[in-house]
């Protein structure tokens, strides 16, 4: 009879615990998909969304400033180690194919550079003190850099994580972003580097 009831408290606490882990993501989706339908409205893209089990889930997609865009989450690793990033790609006329690549310094950059990792430096004191900045060939991304305006939107946009590769330019950080404004300023500091690399080539 005590081994029934342990059993019977064993599944009543799973049970449970699932049902609180659906609720809670549910939540989380809804409160997601309100403030991407703010940025939605904001920036004229539209949020596609589609229902699993009831939690929505989706993603933004459109054209920015006359280029294909889009924001959407996705995960890597698993159990503990899991991660969500949220990614903005713009599709761009890269036609030089060049390389690029922007983010923060950090103590890992450092001693990444100490160590002969690339680290073009601009003549802005400011600017190569707080980004890393790679590129091939070098004097494309000088080029694309030139721009007294995306040097400042590059300043103003916190943490900024910026990639070229082929025809996309994205930006991706952790978590979830749910700050309109933030995104906004990524969508922007994206489109004038794109406009940068398209005069650079």
């Amino acid at each position: 009879m005590e081994s029934n009831l342990e059993t019977i408290i064993v599944i009543v606490f799973v049970i449970g615990s699932l049902v609180l882990a659906y609720v809670i993501g549910l939540f989380n989706q809804r409160r997601i998909m309100s403030a991407w339908g703010e940025v939605a409205n904001r920036t004229g893209l539209q949020l596609e969304q589609q229902t699993t089990l009831g939690i929505p889930r989706g993603h933004l997609v459109g054209h920015y400033r006359g280029r294909p865009a889009l924001m959407e989450t996705y995960t890597v690793g698993s159990g503990r180690h899991r991660r969500t990033y949220t990614r903005v790609v713009i599709q761009i006329n890269n036609r030089v194919n060049g390389k690029l690549a922007i983010y923060q310094e950090t103590i890992f950059s450092q001693l990444g550079k100490a160590l002969g990792m690339q680290d073009i430096q601009t003549g802005d004191e400011e600017l190569d003190k707080r980004f890393i900045l790679k590129g091939q060939p070098e004097n494309f991304a000088l080029s694309v850099l030139n721009s007294v305006n995306l040097r400042q939107a590059l300043l103003q946009t916190r943490a900024p994580n910026v990639h070229l590769e082929g025809n996309s330019l994205r930006h991706s950080e952790q978590g979830v972003v749910t700050d309109p404004e933030r995104t906004q300023a990524v969508l922007e500091l994206l489109s004038q580097i794109a406009e940068g690399v398209e005069r650079a080539g």
